[in-house]
């Protein structure tokens, strides 16, 4: 989302915005937040990817009407298990979540609206307590990790930025880089797994293209998706494993 873009986009039927804090960077909040506000629009905040992120020393998800976690085993912050959660200042907005996550239901034999069964297990959610007090480690790992990553690969790929209002927690450290199916290819055989993060854009997905005929060309997005490449990284990951990241995408960008 270019967020210089967004009230181009902004018609009668907009209700909302949804930024993405994508691999654990923050958006530029204050653009959305001030468009929403002008349109009267809600604010869905994306943190699936910003346990912790910090925008102008605002911890995301605070920001907007709702911020939504995701708990997935890869995530910064896990259950061990599949999970997410919501979170809003709104006590109204609160209540009816909690009701939409429970068959619509304040209570165990009333349903006020149809609603689902998404409750979260009460293990999971214990577990994800004790992760919790961890999260700033680990976050400040990732980080030290991105920083070599950033002083090693300066010059040979395409490092990711940190915007000045941005505290990122790196939960996916992703490099642009030419010839990236061959870097690939090349990492893998040296026994470093990578991924990509993601192959194929939103607007070029089956499950749009099949429902939407004015999809809108995206030649920056195009671009981007058949250069990125995800390099290892957690946040208990140590610097001697990404100084050989870092030495074996040297090797290949010299010699071949």
């Amino acid at each position: 989302m270019d967020v210089e873009q967004i009230e181009s986009f902004i018609t009668p039927r907009t209700v909302g915005i949804i930024p993405v804090h994508l691999y654990g960077h923050p958006v530029n909040l204050d653009r959305v937040l001030t468009l929403a506000a002008k349109h009267k629009l809600w604010v869905l905040e994306d943190c699936a990817q910003a346990h912790g992120a910090k925008y102008n020393g605002r911890t995301v998800g605070s920001m907007g009407h709702f911020g939504a976690f995701s708990f997935f085993p890869s995530k910064n912050l896990t259950v061990l298990g599949d999970g997410g959660c919501l979170v809003t200042n709104d006590d109204a907005l609160a209540e009816k979540v909690r009701m939409l996550r429970n068959h619509g239901r304040r209570d165990k034999y009333h349903h006020e609206f149809a609603g689902f069964n998404v409750r979260f297990n009460e293990i999971q959610g214990a577990i994800g307590r004790v992760m919790l007090k961890h999260l700033d480690r680990f976050n400040d790992h990732r980080r030290v990790i991105a920083a070599r990553y950033n002083e090693r690969l300066k010059g040979i790929v395409i490092t990711p930025p940190e915007r000045p209002w941005a505290r990122a927690v790196y939960h996916m450290y992703v490099v642009r880089g030419q010839r990236r199916d061959e870097l690939q290819k090349f990492l893998n055989e040296s026994g470093i797994e990578t991924g990509i993060h993601y192959p194929v854009a939103n607007h070029q997905q089956p499950a749009v293209t099949g429902r939407f005929n004015d999809i809108p060309l995206l030649p920056e997005t195009e671009q981007v998706v058949k250069e990125i490449l995800s390099l290892p990284i957690h946040g208990e990951m140590p610097l001697s494993h990404a100084d050989q990241v870092c030495d074996a995408i040297a090797e290949f960008y010299t010699k071949k």
